[in-house]
């Protein structure tokens, strides 16, 4: 499967999720664990977080395209 291809289904299932958009609270639970909520925070200080983001009641909240493609940027 190509990187193309697993970006597309990690969007299609995140998105059957969170339609609205990843909330910062919950990207340990769609990401398995991988990321948690806290380095989110630490790494937007630092503009090194996904580039795009959201407040919906004092809460972040990451469009699932973007937040997806980070992720894949930022594997190791």
């Amino acid at each position: 499967m190509t990187t193309e291809n697993r970006k597309l289904k990690l969007v299609a299932t995140l998105l059957a999720q969170y339609p609205a958009g990843i909330p910062r609270s919950a990207v340990g639970k769609a990401t398995g664990g991988l990321v948690s909520p806290k380095l989110l925070a630490n790494l937007a200080i630092t503009n090194k977080g996904p580039v795009e983001s959201f407040l919906v009641r004092n809460r972040r909240v990451y469009p699932v395209e973007i937040f997806v493609e980070w992720l894949f940027e930022n594997e190791a």
